[in-house]
């Protein structure tokens, strides 16, 4: 039997939901990145393919509005591109429910 050893420091999560209601918990859509990300750049889209989220800061994250305005409870797209030091460039897409 071999056994091989995977490198597993590097990683990246996109949560599945937010609620961006001013209680300090879950108010932005942002990935949680262990490790340092050469490059990153997301675009988050409403159901009718209006882009209305882009950053290349994964600290920055999505507030759940559009010109300060607070958008409606509802499923948004996102895609992301980012690389981690010694690695391609990967693409994520998936989704995320705000919820008010």
């Amino acid at each position: 039997m071999t056994a091989t050893v995977q490198d597993c420091s590097y990683s990246i999560f996109f949560p599945t939901a937010f609620s961006p209601n001013q209680d300090g918990l879950n108010d932005v859509f942002r990935p949680k990145a262990f490790g340092h990300l050469q490059s990153f750049h997301i675009d988050i889209y409403n159901r009718w393919g209006q882009k209305i989220f882009s950053s290349s800061d994964h600290i920055k994250g999505w507030d759940g509005t559009i010109n300060k305005i607070p958008q409606a409870r509802d499923t948004y797209v996102w895609i992301a591109q980012y690389r981690f030091p010694g690695q391609t460039t990967k693409t994520e897409k998936g989704t995320v429910v705000l919820i008010r």
